[in-house]
């Protein structure tokens, strides 16, 4: 009886642990998942097109949008980019705002951890 319940209790922590997963940073997996998440984060903005700065973000967990180009008559823009730190959380791949705003979840979106530096 014991043992059923020992075994019981083993297999449950164990698919808990496996279905938990730290958060942490990551990178896309390929070009066609950066294109995804552009997809989505044009949405979430409210902006047509977005031009995406260095690095990338297939090589380094950050994402940076550069801001819109300036009028003609505005020769002189302080407009800063956005940045995003790219973190994989429980499977989904997310960016987080380094300045305001809510993070965006990508959902079905293929990113995988980066071993810290």
């Amino acid at each position: 009886m014991w043992k059923g319940a020992l075994i019981g209790s083993t297999l449950a922590t164990l698919a808990a642990a496996c279905q938990s997963t730290a958060a942490g940073p990551a990178v896309f997996e390929n070009e066609k998942a950066t294109e995804d998440a552009l997809v989505i984060l044009r949405e979430a903005l409210g902006r047509n097109t977005l031009e995406l700065g260095t690095p990338l973000p297939t090589d380094e967990p950050v994402l940076v949008v550069l801001p819109p180009p300036p009028s003609p008559l505005n020769d002189r823009s302080v407009a800063r980019p956005d940045v995003y730190d790219i973190v994989l959380d429980a499977g989904v791949c997310t960016l987080r705002p380094r300045q305001d705003g809510a993070p965006i979840d990508l959902d079905g979106v293929a990113c995988r951890l980066v071993s810290a530096r």
